[in-house]
């Protein structure tokens, strides 16, 4: 199996379920933009909550290309509401795994990334603010072009 998620250019669409810190359930949306350079792979996104008033997250990570026989890699993102962030991801057969903590270690999480078919794959993920739980989500990704 050959993951295409971050693998391969592309432009993904998002549509499941966030739950705030109260379990409150709302439909979300969004779209990931993975594009690759020389020096490292870009992934441009956002996630917005629909609300009579929609609110968008946004999010841009930069990715190091993983090495030739390794299974993992590092990325960063500068988040606008939880600052700079750190973060690995870790492939293990039909899922790619990514975790994050962020500069000040305040805010940290993790997802996963659950491989479907080349033009899907379902994603499960959770956000917490020191020991409290901010959000999760799950959500089904499609791949709507390659870049």
């Amino acid at each position: 199996m050959r993951h295409t998620y971050i693998f391969e250019e592309g432009i993904w669409k998002a549509s499941g379920k966030y739950y705030d810190e109260n379990q409150v359930c709302i439909d979300v949306s969004g779209e990931s933009k993975i594009s690759h350079k020389d020096e490292n792979w870009v992934l441009d996104g956002f996630m917005e909550l629909a609300f009579d008033t929609p609110v968008r997250f946004t999010n841009r990570y930069s990715i190091e290309p993983i090495a030739l026989g390794k299974d993992f890699t590092f990325w960063s993102s500068v988040n606008p509401a939880l600052g700079k962030l750190f973060g690995k991801f870790m492939i293990i057969g039909d899922t790619i795994l990514s975790s994050y903590t962020s500069e000040d270690d305040q805010y940290s999480g993790s997802e996963s990334l659950i491989f479907v078919d080349r033009k899907a794959y379902k994603n499960k993920g959770f956000a917490f603010h020191n020991r409290n739980k901010l959000s999760s989500w799950k959500v089904d990704l499609h791949r709507i072009s390659k870049a």
